[in-house]
């Protein structure tokens, strides 16, 4: 199918086959494509802000790419609708005043299974990705960005 103008999508959709959008597609609710995807230009997915708690909520359902800042000492609990080959990203600051711990619930899985240290300087960004197979969290920290 040929699209040259808008594509407004409300609730499930399945595509099977090619589809060439020639301007805008808007998808509210799940989309399920069962080809490939090929963006041409930008694709982006909005950042969100997760509450900051002694423990912190992640629904990875609405919150694929999210922010927090740490007013305390926390616990990043287990996140809620990972699906396997998932990419998540979550953006971790220190407030201003700093020196702020941050452990995680047992989904979150590290490389040689040692867990990260967050920078501890006031006002610090450290940035956390992970991919996940539907149970697990597989993450890679990067640390100290000014």
């Amino acid at each position: 199918a040929v699209m040259k103008s808008t594509l407004n999508v409300e609730g499930a959709a399945t595509i099977s086959g090619a589809v060439t959008l020639a301007s805008t597609l808007s998808v509210s609710g799940a989309a399920v494509l069962k080809s490939t995807l090929s963006v041409v230009g930008a694709a982006t997915i909005a950042r969100t802000t997760l509450t900051d708690a002694v423990n912190i909520a992640w629904n990875l359902a609405s919150n694929q790419v999210a922010t927090v800042t740490l007013g305390g000492n926390r616990t990043l609990d287990n996140p809620t609708n990972m699906i396997n080959g998932g990419n998540y990203e979550l953006i971790v600051k220190q407030d201003a005043t700093g020196s702020r711990t941050l452990a995680y619930g047992t989904a979150y899985k590290w490389p040689g299974g040692v867990v990260p240290v967050l920078s501890t300087a006031a006002n610090a960004i450290d940035l956390l990705t992970f991919t996940s197979d539907g149970t697990n969290m597989f993450g890679v920290f990067s640390k100290g960005f000014a």
